[in-house]
């Protein structure tokens, strides 16, 4: 899984909605494995 820095995905925002989108969703998803780990 790749991370992007905040700063980056501040500047692409304006530049590709749809990724943002969908990069939104994938942070959830890594929030939720986040937690997993965190309660093993």
């Amino acid at each position: 899984m790749r991370q992007k820095k905040s700063p980056l995905k501040l500047k692409q925002h304006s530049r590709s909605q749809k990724h943002f989108r969908s990069d939104l969703s994938n942070h959830r998803e890594n929030n939720e494995i986040a937690k997993c780990v965190k309660n093993v």
